[in-house]
């Protein structure tokens, strides 16, 4: 469906599918929220909806946007790592949450060591939630396994620390060891 609106951020025409609104003139700037500044781009990394990520991006998205809410001040990769515990989505997956990493996200210039407000990375986020495959990937592109977390409850805290916290033994073992590959026949 077609339709304007009279929305101050969302001057233009749009192409309404779902919930997202998608503009399709001039720039896309897409919000979710415009208060907190999430765009269309990160709810379909986060709620791993691989075609709406990629129709996002072929139209201009920005894979960089950081949220400007005052809490997570997150980029879409990170959202596409995130998890909410104990809220099934497709992102539970760890093979969707490596088609938005590799396919969506990194291929399209998103920043592998871009830090959320509190200092953490996708790589924090991929080894807290055990996803090794996810974290050798992000490794693979440059990920930084020595960032440490600046605020909340992880400061301090390198991507190993951040799996050993969370009881991935073997990820955070593998982590230190440079040059060892994260994921492996026992993950």
């Amino acid at each position: 469906m077609i339709s304007g609106s009279s929305r101050p951020e969302f001057d233009g025409w749009f192409v309404e599918p779902g919930p997202y609104p998608v503009r399709t003139r001039n720039t896309v700037r897409p919000l979710i929220d415009g208060e907190r500044g999430v765009t269309a781009l990160h709810g379909a990394a986060y709620w791993g909806q691989e075609g709406a990520a990629e129709l996002l991006l072929d139209a201009g998205a920005d894979p960089n946007a950081i949220s400007r809410d005052g809490f997570l001040q997150i980029a879409p990769l990170g959202s596409a790592v995130a998890t909410t515990p104990g809220i099934p989505q497709p992102s539970d997956s760890e093979d969707g949450v490596l088609v938005m990493v590799r396919l969506l996200l990194l291929d399209r210039g998103a920043d592998v060591n871009g830090r959320h407000g509190d200092g953490m990375t996708a790589l924090h986020a991929a080894c807290f939630r055990g996803l090794a495959r996810v974290a050798q990937e992000l490794l693979d592109a440059g990920a930084d396994p020595a960032i440490t977390a600046t605020a909340g409850p992880h400061y301090g805290q390198a991507p190993a620390d951040t799996a050993l916290s969370q009881g991935h033994l073997l990820l955070a073992a593998r982590l230190d060891v440079p040059g060892q590959a994260v994921s492996g026949p026992y993950d």
